[in-house]
């Protein structure tokens, strides 16, 4: 769970990235770079308390619906592969190497279709996690 948490500095880069690379905010690098840091910072400082109770609580007990299912097949293995951070890399590189030898834009348009992929997996999953509740 933490390490999840630990993502979200990484995924709150993704809108900013889109939204300098279209243009549409206008920001120096080491504009960006404070806001990544004091996002980081903030972030942190609200996973301290987490990980302390988690750390002294006596039995800790996490049941991920999700991660389940995950375990079932190769294919979702894989499937959560791809539509996680480490198949967002893997693409990304794949997008790079692509634009460098063709000349089409296509990380723009990555990282908007990454972003919609994630909110729908964060509706996906708290669909999931609700419905293991009943």
């Amino acid at each position: 769970m933490l390490i999840r948490a630990a993502t979200l500095p990484v995924f709150l880069s993704f809108p900013l990235a889109y939204l300098v690379m279209t243009g549409m905010l206008e920001i120096s690098m080491l504009s960006m770079i404070l806001l990544y840091i004091v996002i980081t910072c903030i972030i942190m400082s609200l996973l301290l308390p987490l990980s302390f109770d988690l750390t002294h609580t006596a039995t800790i007990e996490q049941k991920d619906p999700v991660q389940q299912i995950r375990n079932k097949s190769i294919l979702f293995e894989f499937a959560c592969f791809i539509l996680g951070l480490p198949g967002f890399f893997l693409i990304l590189l794949l997008s790079v190497c692509l634009e460098y030898l063709m000349g089409v834009q296509v990380i723009t348009y990555y990282i908007l279709g990454f972003l919609g992929v994630l909110i729908l997996k964060v509706f996906l999953r708290a669909f999931v996690t609700v419905r293991t509740f009943t």
